[in-house]
């Protein structure tokens, strides 16, 4: 299979315009769309509230906003396979590492198939 387009996400207009240019990249080229949402508040989150004891509302913000990205996607371009991974780092370190997973062929246990 040929590695997706990643793309990421914070919400913003501009990130949102991002999401339509991957998707229609991903639709060129073939290929999955991959979107990927990175927050240091995250990381704070997770100092403050252990592993499984973040506050609803937060984590919910976050699964909104990838999940309402991969739906415009789809949306953009009907078909398109699109995963969400939300990661609790900063955006530049999170698609790095997203990439050079990716190109080889490393799965994350928190990809998600939508």
């Amino acid at each position: 299979m040929d590695q997706p387009v990643v793309v990421g996400l914070d919400g913003s207009e501009a990130s949102l315009r991002a999401v339509d240019w991957a998707a229609d990249e991903a639709a060129l080229r073939g290929v999955p769309l991959h979107v990927v949402y990175a927050s240091l508040w995250e990381r704070c989150e997770h100092a403050v509230f252990p592993e499984g004891r973040k506050p609803a509302s937060e984590r919910l913000l976050t699964d909104v906003l990838a999940v309402a990205a991969a739906e415009r996607a789809r949306a953009r371009v009907p078909g398109l396979a699109v995963t969400t991974e939300v990661v609790p780092e900063g955006p530049v370190a999170a698609l790095r590492r997203a990439a050079q997973q990716l190109l080889h062929g490393v799965a994350d246990d928190r990809l998600r198939n939508l």
